[in-house]
């Protein structure tokens, strides 16, 4: 069996929803998971589904949703940094706007927090706006930032907002990267006037 298989059937949950709503806007409630950190999300020194990973996913939620003829894909991950093996790739995020024709997507609500445990009480350090960097390529910007204060064991949470004019586009979803995920759910709110066919597929 592949490790990718492992991870898929080891995680806790893998979810997707797709629903038609009406074209009015709704409140839409925070997940379980997206709770404040605590010290006991400190105490694991390995997870059981990969006790060798430099780091693990606690969740990666993702959420789209249509504003008129605008998608509006929100994302919320959070990570724990369990060696400095982690620090390279999964400390510094970045993310692509696509830029075709008059099509031009933006980043809104970018938030980025890295939690550490000391004597043992949770401290926040917030990522300071002036540490976002925008590359511009000719068919894409890239937006990156590195998270501060990183140790060993930290826990760092990051959250935007992403819009797309273009109501055919939804963003494709990833339940499982090269570190293991324990959560991963990928919502999405069609309306009433659309219509879409899913399909799914998983590749070993």
């Amino acid at each position: 069996m592949s490790s990718f298989l492992q991870c898929l059937l080891a995680s806790i949950a893998l979810l997707v929803i797709t629903t038609k709503i009406p074209a009015q806007k709704k409140e839409r409630n925070k997940n379980k998971f997206q709770r404040e950190v605590t010290a006991e999300d400190f105490k694991p020194q390995f997870y059981d589904i990969d006790s060798s990973a430099d780091a693990v996913c606690l969740f990666n939620i993702g959420a789209v949703h249509y504003e008129v003829f605008d998608i509006i894909f929100k994302n919320h991950t959070r990570m724990r940094l369990l060696n400095k093996k982690s620090f390279k790739d999964v400390a510094t995020v970045r993310i692509h706007l696509r830029k075709q024709g008059n099509l031009e997507e933006t980043l809104n609500k970018l938030e980025a927090t890295t939690y550490n445990l000391e004597n043992g009480k949770v401290t926040e350090t917030k990522l300071d706006k002036s540490s976002i960097y925008r590359d511009k390529e000719e068919n894409y910007d890239e937006v990156k930032f590195t998270f501060p204060n990183i140790k060993e064991g930290s826990i760092i949470d990051y959250s935007y907002e992403q819009s797309t004019p273009d109501p055919a586009y939804i963003p494709t979803w990833t339940f499982q990267n090269n570190n293991p995920v324990l959560w991963s759910e990928y919502t999405v709110e069609v309306p009433q006037f659309l219509d879409f066919e899913s399909f799914s597929k998983i590749e070993l």
